[in-house]
């Protein structure tokens, strides 16, 4: 199903759906009198349906609550997400809804309904954006349930138990924070957080080594998802970058173009026009190996990631290794998360339409991303 068939059926099914709820909620809220206070006595569960690169986000909030909660956490997610949260070592279960279309979805939540009705103590609403998360956060009947507010706060009109204000002009993962904080979890040090995410990828993927050549070897993230595809930078100016940045390296270099296995025919197509006249050993390894073993591989043997705002971005952030990150739909100070133990560069052309991800509904330009042109000279 594609993203704006999505966002539509969340729209006109969601809202009306809350409306109608909302009276209910109340009313069942005014018989039960259930206590509300923000404190973890069972099992939470975090939604998240869309967009696995948010995980990696809200990691030092998941991690928290992970370190200071006695009970299991689960994930509720659609198969699109599932490899990502598998690598965070975070979740005691991982329950996969079918996101291929609106009947499977339908069939496959009624089956997780009745097999968890009431069993969650607090639910984790990280689908900021939707309103049918909303819903399926109710029908869990969970104690709290928390969630976010991106615009004006109306408590007439919110079906959550608490909700954090979520601004997208602000840091991205302090909102995540603060619901953590709020359950009186700790946020870890940043180098704590590096040494539990790589330990966890290295021991579950312990065929992966390291290689023990001189070559220096660099990663790109160059595709993202359909999401926002303004944040893909031209091949032009991924030409002029590798041109920059391997007249500064001495020795052999390989570049491992790195994405999904659907990534590959555009990843041909970026060697053809990119890397061709360039002295340099390029591996089309999009889909080369499944996602828990490819960000081992990076940890293991990458000396550099180049790439734009995608999973792999917040991913190789997490792992330490030296990067370039190309920024324009989106502010880098609104998604990024201060690590002090990471070597960064960051190129950000904030122009008068930027960013506009999540905050306009179609971009600005249409497509024609100037914000993603830089000059690297």
């Amino acid at each position: 199903m594609k993203l704006r068939v999505k966002r539509n059926i969340d729209l006109l099914v969601g809202q009306p759906l809350i409306w109608f709820f909302i009276p209910f909620a109340r009313l069942l809220g005014l018989i039960l009198k259930r206590d509300h206070k923000l404190e973890v006595k069972g099992k939470i569960l975090v939604l998240k349906m869309a967009g696995g690169g948010s995980l990696y986000i809200a990691y030092p909030a998941l991690k928290a609550l992970k370190n200071e909660s006695d009970h299991p956490i689960d994930l509720l997610c659609t198969q699109a997400v599932a490899p990502f949260a598998k690598t965070l070592g975070i979740f005691d279960n991982i329950i996969v809804l079918d996101g291929s279309g609106i009947f499977g979805f339908i069939k496959t939540y009624i089956g997780f309904w009745m097999k968890n009705f009431k069993a969650y103590d607090t639910v984790l609403n990280y689908e900021v954006h939707s309103r049918l998360a909303t819903v399926i956060s109710l029908f869990s009947m969970a104690r709290n349930r928390i969630g976010y507010h991106r615009h004006n706060f109306n408590p007439f009109t919110n079906l959550n138990t608490h909700s954090f204000h979520f601004d997208l002009r602000h840091s991205i993962p302090r909102s995540y924070e603060e619901a953590a904080i709020a359950l009186c979890a700790k946020i870890p040090p940043s180098s704590e957080l590096h040494r539990d995410f790589t330990s966890h990828l290295t021991n579950s993927n312990p065929e992966i080594k390291v290689e023990k050549d001189l070559t220096y070897k660099i990663g790109i993230g160059a595709i993202c998802s359909d999401l926002a595809p303004e944040r893909m930078m031209s091949n032009e100016n991924w030409k002029a970058f590798a041109k920059k940045r391997l007249s500064e390296l001495e020795g052999p270099v390989r570049i491992y173009l790195l994405g999904a296995p659907n990534d590959k025919v555009v990843y041909d197509r970026m060697i053809d026009e990119v890397f061709e006249d360039l002295d340099v050993e390029v591996v089309n390894a999009a889909g080369f190996m499944p996602l828990g073993q490819t960000i081992a591989y990076m940890y293991q043997n990458l000396n550099e990631y180049w790439g734009i705002d995608t999973s792999l971005l917040h991913i190789s952030r997490l792992l330490g290794i030296k990067s370039y990150l190309f920024w324009g739909p989106t502010d880098p100070e609104v998604y990024l998360k201060e690590f002090d133990f990471l070597d960064s560069q960051i190129y950000f052309k904030k122009i008068a339409c930027s960013p506009c991800v999540h905050i306009t509904r179609y971009p600005p330009c249409l497509g024609n991303n100037v914000c993603m042109n830089f000059d690297f000279l």
